[in-house]
């Protein structure tokens, strides 16, 4: 459906952003703390994403 497309295009931007984000800081030298921070910050990400993934389901079910 168009809501599922547009949800899969919300996660893909969000990956795509992630992954300019790591190739800035390999470039740049970043240390390690700061990558796992930012693992940390993608993870809450993706559990919000699956989160209102999930809530959608839901409100297309009662429909």
């Amino acid at each position: 459906t168009r809501r599922d497309f547009g949800i899969y295009q919300k996660v893909l931007r969000c990956f795509e952003f992630y992954r300019e984000e790591e190739e800035e800081e390999e470039k740049s030298g970043a240390g390690m703390q700061q990558q796992q921070q930012q693992a940390a910050v993608t993870e809450k990400e993706e559990k919000e994403e699956k989160e209102e993934e999930e809530e959608e389901e839901e409100e297309e079910e009662t429909q």
